[in-house]
């Protein structure tokens, strides 16, 4: 890799310290979900007002255990969503996943989707840190009502207006308001 010296020392010297607690992580969640699949891919093609709209994800985790349940997991680094903010909608991604994983949208058969999963990954001691959204049948169907009805809005309105929010200062935007 063409990667300068000292960054090479730096990420060696990152990931000898978060490995050890990631693998036993790993081990800890394969005893619990017998089959494990990595960087898949779902779709869900839904009919929004007579047009076909293709959903697409790519799901960093999903994990079956034996009774056919399944947890939908996502791998962060940097900030991770709020409970509140993924059950609201405001972070749609997982809720997304799963909408398309009830739907068979994923080439993996289950029964129900327990939890959420995001696993954060920081770079100081804990490294490795779980928040876990439990989710029902309901939940899911829920939330692809009000995907429906919001591609609906969008689709019937053509109008996709974002309003700045004025309670956060953007360098650019205040650079540019007078172009």
């Amino acid at each position: 890799m063409n990667i300068p010296h000292y960054s090479k020392t730096s990420w060696i010297t990152k990931l000898g310290a978060i490995v050890p607690e990631f693998v036993e992580f790993d081990k800890q969640n394969r005893i619990d979900y017998s089959n494990v699949y990595s960087e898949v891919k779902g779709s869900l093609e839904l009919d929004i007002l007579g047009k076909k709209i293709n959903i697409m994800a790519i799901a960093d985790r999903i994990a079956v255990n034996n009774t056919g349940n399944a947890v939908i997991i996502d791998y962060k680094t940097g900030s991770v969503p709020t409970k509140k903010d993924v059950l609201s909608g405001l972070s749609p991604q997982l809720i997304i996943e799963a909408i398309i994983l009830s739907e068979n949208g994923f080439p993996i058969k289950v029964r129900e989707i327990e939890k959420l999963i995001y696993v954060k990954i920081n770079s100081s001691d804990p490294y490795i840190k779980t928040i876990e959204i439990p989710i029902s049948k309901d939940d899911i169907s829920s939330h692809k009502e009000g995907l429906i009805s919001l591609l609906e809005h969008y689709m019937k309105n053509k109008s996709f207006i974002i309003e700045q929010n004025l309670m956060q200062y953007d360098d650019y935007a205040h650079l540019a308001r007078g172009l």
